[in-house]
C-alpha cells in the first residue's frame, strides 16, 4: 500500500457513513453485504434519491484505501483480508 493511501485509509476510517459500514459489515452473518441489502439499511439515514450516490462513493473509497472488496459480479461489499482487524486511530 503506498503511503497516501495509508493516510486515507487512517483517516477514512473515522468518517460516520464509513465506521456504519464497517460494523455493519462485522455483525451480518455472512462475510459479505449484499449492495441490495446496503442500500435498504442506508435508506433509514439518507434520503432515498441519494442512497445509491453515497453507497457508490463510501464503497470506491473503500477500494482505493484497501479496506473494502467489491464484486461487480455478485454485487457483495466485504472486508479486504487485510484490514480486517480494527485499525487503532
Amino acid at each position: 500500500m503506498k503511503p497516501t493511501q495509508r493516510i486515507f485509509a487512517t483517516r477514512i476510517r473515522r468518517l460516520p457513513l464509513f465506521q456504519w459500514l464497517l460494523t455493519l459489515l462485522q455483525v451480518v452473518d455472512e462475510p459479505y453485504l449484499s449492495w441490495e441489502d446496503a442500500l435498504t439499511a442506508l435508506e433509514v439515514e439518507f434520503p432515498p434519491a441519494d442512497v445509491a450516490r453515497q453507497l457508490e462513493i463510501i464503497v470506491r473509497w473503500g477500494r482505493y484505501a484497501e479496506i473494502l472488496a467489491y464484486d461487480d459480479t455478485t454485487g457483495r461489499i466485504s472486508l479486504e483480508r487485510a484490514s480486517e482487524a480494527p485499525v487503532a486511530t
